[in-house]
């Protein structure tokens, strides 16, 4: 199907009416997403102002630094991130996984990792 299009071109192009279908469908879709993440922003605004108004709370009434908590809340984020792409793998793809980042000692600083390291010293 595809070659009878490219055979059908007209002059130096590819048909008008083709590329103006595609065109504007692609654009259809586009205004539809935007509109869908202008819902979601305008819906999330709320809930960032209570993020702000915890990061305030934590430093007016408990003196945790802002800079040093939004920090600790990324580091999170990109933890429970990295979790989720170990745990979307296959098991064996999994197995993998860690036995790379053992290899590459970046298991040595999680609990079970500092116990195998402590357990090699001994």
């Amino acid at each position: 199907m595809a070659q009878d299009v490219k055979t059908k071109k007209a002059g130096n192009g590819y048909p008008s009416e083709v590329v103006e279908n595609l065109v504007r469908s692609h654009e259809q879709l586009d205004e539809a997403c935007a509109t869908i993440m202008s819902k979601a922003m305008t819906d999330c605004k709320v809930h960032r102002q209570d993020q702000k108004d915890l990061l305030d709370e934590a430093k007016d009434t408990h003196g945790i630094p802002k800079g040093a908590m939004k920090k600790v809340l990324a580091i999170r984020k990109m933890e429970r991130k990295a979790a989720k792409i170990r745990e979307d793998a296959e098991d064996d793809v999994q197995d993998d996984i860690d036995q790379l980042r053992h290899s590459l000692g970046d298991l040595d600083e999680t609990p079970l990792g500092e116990a195998a390291v402590e357990k090699l010293a001994a």
